[in-house]
């Protein structure tokens, strides 16, 4: 009920003390009478927005919230009957915003209420805040999924984390407040009290890893720093490493069967790449194949190590058609470029695997072909020098047979006319094409390696000097000759004649690549050569080595794997045969040697590499002498095929007084010696015969004649073991002279 007469100043203000200190109070100050405020301080009024006085005898309803009038005239009634009250409420505001305030209230002797109001507004949102905070913390902790917990100085858990309960077998309120000394596994809690102790002293965090119950854990102390600068309070994450350390283990493992399985494969090259075709991988077999180290081709383009740019364009569309199909892409060859610059050939596969991102990688497992197609090719080679030293082989043994009697009948021919009349003119041009006919036969037959061949121990040097004063107008005078020999045992094992021709076949061809002039120079040397070389260079061991020097044009490289090929030539046609090379080669090989060419702008240089032996002596292969020293009267057993050939060596033996046995074939001659009861002092038959040979035919004639001697003919040899059989040897096409000689040397040996 309102009753203004109590609102005056000296009913409200009971004196000067009380009204200073009512109007300069911190807190708001609220007097009412019954339902209606008769006095509210300046403070109160700022606090709920009014102006000073605007609340004097206004309802104190109009102060609160619908909702807590009933409450409000509750807490009236208790403090009318002399309980002093204190509760923090919800005030309106002028402007209908609420605020947070604690009230204490109490009755005075008058009649009037006083109630003290404090804002608590801002501790109300700090508390809030702080309240957040530890929800949130809490919510943190507990989402770690190891044991995490914070202790006091007295190490008491104030806070923990459910998985720090689970791993005790506790409850949480077990935890809570609990002695952490009597929590920690009995084997690491003295270690882990003393560093306790350590962070609440130092301040300094720590961190340390230890094993218990099976389990690694990697464990950190952190200091919370209280009032004063002061650590009250540590914090505890022990994080269980266990599986992590278990997945490292395995995935170091894993890597390293990975790395041994691609590296297990020294001859399967294996590479990863990504979408731009940068290295990832390189294995030990890609270091060897392409020439790179991996710590050189990691993180490099294709372009920049085995590709050209064209070739990585394709490689590119290849991964990208592989990463679209899904498909692998073959086994397919390759060519590929290696760190020296050289080419190579492999058989790739290539695949793809997911990344770690998602994009793909992809793998490359090349096999290096290159060695097998030089190989393939090598045999091509061969087999084609077989097929052709067969064919030339046969046609140059019948050419010979020819040769053989055209020689012979056109020099018993010239011998019985006149010198300088017509027909020793006519007798003499035969004599000509015949020896230029045999003399192809013999290239022929060098480079099938078929030629018959009587080698001896020569010195290199000897051979060059004694051919010097042939090749100076062979070569020219607008070419220098220049010969060098180091004096050393150079002794090599060869047929002098097939040396000769090497020499000159390459002093012709050095002649032909200096048109303009040069310098031609010819050198003898001894070089031991060690190491283990490739199948194609020279083995270790001893050499002599002939090395023919032009500073002509040079040979094309594209062109240095075929000089040796027969039929190759660079000449015009009708310049050459291109069989030059090829029996070089031929003679050299046939030697147990080997030849090789280098080349370059300033000239070239055909290097002959022949097995040192040692020094020997013997008679030339077939030396001059004068007719009466080589007539007989010996019985010779004359077995030839050819019936030219048969009936010229019956002539010329006849005629120097030799009792003959004549057979056109092996088995005839067998048939021959068995009817003949006297001694038969020489077998001169030809090698190659249909049926019987003339080796199988010595053979069975020495096994009934012991003390028979043999002369074998022939200008091919197809049995490889001639040369090491103890028979004496006569090449066609040979002139009547050579043919008696050899006949007197054989049977006088």
């Amino acid at each position: 009920m309102h009753e203004p007469e109590d609102r005056t100043a000296p009913a409200v203000m009971p004196d000067d003390g009380f009204r200073l200190a009512f109007e300069h109070a911190n807190d708001g100050i609220f007097i009412a009478r019954g339902d209606r405020f008769v006095a509210v301080n300046r403070q109160g009024t700022e606090l709920l927005g009014y102006a000073p006085g605007e609340l004097d005898g206004a309802l104190v309803t109009c102060i609160a919230r619908p909702e807590d009038l009933a409450l409000l005239a509750s807490e009236m009634v208790e403090v009318a009957a002399g309980l002093r009250a204190r509760r923090e409420w919800v005030l309106r505001r002028r402007d209908g915003t609420t605020l947070d305030v604690d009230i204490t209230s109490v009755y005075l002797p008058d009649g009037r209420f006083m109630s003290i109001v404090r804002d608590i507004s801002q501790r109300r949102r700090e508390q809030h805040e702080l309240d957040a905070a530890r929800s949130a913390l809490v919510a943190l902790i507990n989402a770690l999924p190891s044991p995490a917990f914070i202790v006091d100085r007295d190490f008491v858990v104030l806070m923990c984390n459910e998985a720090l309960a689970e791993s005790l077998a506790l409850p949480m309120n077990a935890v809570l407040g609990g002695a952490v000394a009597k929590m920690l596994p009995p084997m690491v809690a003295e270690a882990r009290m003393k560093r306790l102790r350590e962070v609440f002293a130092t301040g300094v965090p720590q961190a340390f890893d230890d094993n218990s119950a099976g389990r690694h854990h990697r464990n950190t102390i952190y200091p919370v720093v209280g009032d004063g600068g002061v650590v009250d309070r540590v914090a505890v994450f022990a994080i269980d490493m266990t599986d992590v350390r278990r997945a490292e283990t395995a995935m170091r493992l894993s890597d390293v069967r990975m790395r041994a399985t691609i590296d297990g494969r020294p001859d399967v090259s294996v590479q990863w790449y990504d979408r731009d075709g940068r290295v990832l991988l390189w294995n030990r077999a890609s270091e060897k194949m392409f020439g790179y180290a991996a710590s050189e081709a990691l993180g490099q383009s294709l372009v920049d190590l085995i590709y050209t740019h064209e070739q990585q364009a394709e490689f590119l569309a290849a991964l990208e058609q592989i990463s679209e199909s899904g498909n692998p892409m073959g086994p397919v060859e390759l060519t590929f470029r290696r760190r020296d610059g050289t080419i190579g050939t492999c058989l790739s596969t290539i695949f793809e695997i997911p990344g770690e991102d998602g994009a793909p990688y992809f793998v490359c497992m090349d096999v290096d072909l290159s060695e097998r197609k030089r190989v393939e090719a090598e045999l091509r080679q061969a087999q084609k020098e077989e097929v052709l030293g067969r064919l030339a082989g046969g046609m140059a043994h019948d050419f010979n047979n020819l040769l053989t009697a055209i020689i012979g009948f056109a020099e018993i021919g010239h011998a019985r006319v006149p010198r300088g009349s017509e027909p020793s003119e006519c007798f003499g041009f035969v004599l000509e094409a015949a020896q230029r006919g045999a003399a192809l036969t013999s290239n022929l037959l060098a480079f099938a390696r078929k030629k018959v061949i009587l080698p001896r121990s020569i010195l290199l040097r000897d051979v060059v000097d004694r051919l010097v004063p042939l090749m100076r107008p062979l070569i020219g005078e607008h070419i220098e000759l220049v010969t060098r020999h180091d004096h050393g045992p150079e002794h090599v094992t060869i047929d002098v004649g097939s040396l000769e021709q090497v020499i000159m076949n390459l002093v012709v061809n050095a002649r032909d690549a200096m048109p303009v002039g040069g310098r031609l120079t010819i050198e003898t040397r001894t070089v031991t050569i060690e190491g283990a070389p490739g199948p194609t260079e020279v083995q270790p061991g001893q050499y002599g080595v002939l090395a023919v020097k032009d500073t002509g044009i040079g040979v094309p490289p594209e062109l240095h794997a075929r000089v040796f090929e027969p039929f190759f030539t660079t000449k015009s046609v009708g310049q050459g045969t291109g069989l030059g090379l090829a029996t070089c080669a031929g003679i050299v090989r046939q030697a147990g040697g080997h030849i090789g060419l280098e080349s370059g702008p300033g000239g070239t240089s055909f290097k002959v590499h022949l097995p040192v032996t040692m020094a020997t002596t013997g008679a030339p292969a077939i030396p001059g002498s004068a007719r009466d020293k080589v007539r007989g009267d010996e019985t010779v057993l004359l077995v030839e095929d050819e019936p030219a050939v048969r009936v010229l060596m019956e002539r010329v033996l006849r005629s120097l007084g030799y009792h003959l046995l004549v057979a056109g074939d092996g088995r005839e001659a067998l048939t021959v010696a068995a009817a003949h009861a006297g001694k038969i002092h020489l077998l001169l038959t030809d090698l190659v015969m249909p049926e019987m040979g003339g080796l199988e035919l010595a053979e069975a004639l020495v096994a009934l004649r012991p003390d028979t001697r043999v002369l074998l003919c022939s200008g091919y040899i197809s049995d490889p073991e001639l040369t090491n059989r103890a028979h004496a040897l006569l090449p066609k096409p040979y002139s009547p002279a050579q043919l008696a000689q050899r006949v007197r040397e054989t049977l006088d040996a």
